[in-house]
């Protein structure tokens, strides 16, 4: 049965601190232990902690039992979470719990961002981002970067870059990333850094 032995001062830290995220949310959290970390998602707010853990499992718990949580755990050392029989024990503190048999990797990070949503096509099949109900949320940061893609080609005109060059360049740089090459550099080695006269494709 999925356990994993986890520090008790430490993840009750964290809990807190996705708490105050959370003040006037209600929300179910979900647990995900996968090899060497637990995820706790929440809400406006996720975190991972290290987990002394060799399998995958997740659950869900309501957001009553969320909030009790860092009172539950109290103290120092380790606390052993385990999964079975369809709750959540904490040592021999237990809660009811919805346990996903199978669970999948999310397909987002816990605070997406536009060009999150712009590298799920390429990640995943339509099938699969129309079943986690993301298929609105593509289509707008695919507007934008045609919208992005055409405000640029503007600002280039004068050096006669077509902006069927700037949508290829930016295609393939975010390929690349879907890919796990990497984030979006301009030029390879060479770092980004932001300043007031500069502006960001994406953000």
């Amino acid at each position: 049965m999925p356990s994993a032995d986890i520090d008790r001062r430490a993840l009750a830290r964290l809990i807190r601190r996705i708490v105050r995220v959370n003040r006037g949310v209600e929300a179910e959290g979900t647990f995900t232990l996968r090899p060497g970390e637990l995820q706790i998602d929440w809400g406006n707010g996720g975190e991972s902690i290290d987990a002394d853990c060799e399998v995958e499992a997740q659950c869900h718990l309501a957001d009553r039992y969320m909030r009790k949580l860092p009172a539950v755990l109290r103290g120092t050392g380790t606390v052993t979470l385990e999964i079975r029989d369809g709750r959540v024990f904490f040592d021999r503190f237990s809660i009811d719990a919805f346990i996903e048999r199978n669970p999948r990797a999310p397909l987002l990070p816990a605070s997406p961002r536009h060009v999150d949503f712009l590298l799920l096509p390429l990640r995943h099949e339509p099938e699969t981002i129309e079943e986690a109900g993301l298929t609105a949320e593509v289509e707008f940061a695919q507007e934008r970067f045609a919208a992005t893609v055409s405000a640029v080609a503007r600002k280039l005109r004068w050096l006669e870059v077509q902006e069927s060059e700037i949508k290829r360049f930016l295609r393939d740089r975010l390929k690349a990333r879907a890919e796990g090459q990497g984030a979006l550099p301009l030029a390879e080695g060479a770092p980004v850094s932001a300043s007031d006269d500069q502006f960001s494709l994406f953000e």
